[in-house]
């Protein structure tokens, strides 16, 4: 009997690629696709290769769940400040959350199509997730929460391809998504408008001017409104400075913004919570030593990890500072390639 495997199919090139290849391995292929209750091009695109594939292909309404666990959570973090990074939060609650579970239930394998490795270390006897071998499209950014029980029936087929070895398959096999664009970080919010998109989820809210201020606390501006700006953002502050400015920290309790030079926006120490650990051995450290990445891309980069006393919170400290670490977004943690766990920024 083959072994059976449940790939994620978006309708995108990605997933299509997965799941041709562990077909030609010989797996027991099928095709499950989410219904957020958006893109919902994307269902039929993925029934459109599904059959091109000659797999079954399912689809699950989960747009009460992905409303609760990604909409509501998106907003809530950007009307405290935070700018969130959704695609972590729905890998974590959606993808290789219920829909992995579709996978578990029926003892298959589940798979989608991301650019990362999964290595099992045998000196400790558990699973890590690991850097792409193309670094230029590695996502074991978005997959460091991911537990042990996850990752032993996790497949990963793109991990060692290059991307435009997956565009050139796709165009041979003449598959109907070989001309799709990546995925956007932000799928649900189309038209990038996130501001928008916010306040029609949340018509009682309304974006008031507030006062911008330098690191003295001088008054220096007016906002037109802390949701429309992100630490790092430059444009749109509308402040006459010999030096460019740029959002350094947003207040949302006070609606102010705080901006200064692009030296002020380098720093080396965070706090963050929700601390997850894909090594386990790490649970039981209350200091050690990584690579630090603070967002998508980001180089990690050296620095030191510790428990505060009492709390559930971790400070990192870098070697060396750097740009624009952002509340709201996550920190993960790597020695070498290989992924030891990450959190959230909250106190920067």
């Amino acid at each position: 009997m083959l072994k059976q495997v449940f790939v994620a199919l978006s309708g995108g090139i990605d997933s299509a690629i997965a799941a041709y290849l562990l077909k030609k391995q010989g797996y027991d292929v099928i095709g499950i696709t989410m219904d957020s209750g958006y893109k919902t091009d994307s269902l039929e695109q993925a029934k459109i290769v599904a059959g091109q594939l000659n797999i079954p292909h399912y689809v699950f309404d989960f747009r009460k769940q992905f409303k609760v666990e990604v909409i509501d959570n998106f907003c809530q973090q950007y009307l405290r400040g935070f700018t969130p990074n959704p695609c972590v939060r729905c890998n974590q609650f959606m993808k290789f959350g219920l829909l992995m579970q579709k996978a578990l239930e029926n003892g298959a394998y589940f798979a989608t199509g991301h650019y990362a490795r999964i290595a099992y270390v045998r000196e400790k006897k558990h699973y890590l997730i690991k850097k792409a071998s193309d670094s230029s499209k590695d996502q074991s950014y978005v997959l460091y929460m991911l537990s042990q029980k996850q990752l032993a029936c996790l497949l990963l087929p793109l991990g060692e391809m290059k991307k435009e070895d997956v565009i050139f398959l796709a165009r041979e096999l003449k598959l109907r998504c070989s001309k799709n664009k990546e995925s956007q970080d932000i799928c649900f919010v189309l038209d990038n408008n996130y501001v928008k998109f916010i306040s029609q989820m949340h018509p009682n809210f309304a974006l008031k001017p507030g006062k911008t201020i330098n690191s003295n606390g001088d008054i220096i501006g007016e906002h037109k409104g802390f949701l429309a700006y992100t630490v790092g953002q430059r444009k749109g502050l509308g402040i006459a400075s010999k030096l460019p400015l740029f959002v350094l920290n947003i207040d949302a309790q006070n609606n102010t913004l705080l901006v200064g030079t692009q030296e002020q926006l380098y720093s080396q120490v965070f706090e963050m919570r929700d601390v997850f650990f894909s090594d386990p051995v790490y649970y039981n450290q209350a200091e050690f030593f990584a690579a630090v990445g603070v967002r998508y891309h980001h180089q990690p980069a050296k620095a030191r990890v510790r428990k505060l006393v009492g709390d559930d919170i971790w400070q990192v400290t870098f070697n060396q500072p750097q740009k624009a670490i952002t509340n709201g977004q996550a920190a993960v943690f790597y020695k070498d390639e290989f992924v030891l766990g990450g959190g959230m920024i909250v106190n920067h």
